[in-house]
């Protein structure tokens, strides 16, 4: 899958982007609002994060998992 992180900042500026497996953890920032944008070819895009991506932001003490299930095209 390919990931982009972006600041939330207009216009959305590009932090990083990475290819890696579904069961690779992606670091963020933390107290700082991002947008991550996944896809993968060969299926649709995530619905929360069609588009410029979803918003999230996580605390420096914090921890998120996030399971998202993409439909294949």
């Amino acid at each position: 899958m390919q990931v982009k992180v972006m600041s939330n900042e207009t216009p959305l500026r590009r932090l990083f982007s990475m290819g890696c497996s579904s069961g690779d953890p992606v670091l963020i920032p933390p107290d700082t609002d991002v947008r991550v944008h996944i896809t993968s070819s060969g299926f649709h895009e995530w619905d929360a994060n069609a588009g410029s991506g979803k918003l999230i932001r996580l605390h420096s003490s914090g921890h998120v998992d996030r399971e998202m299930r993409l439909v294949p095209e």
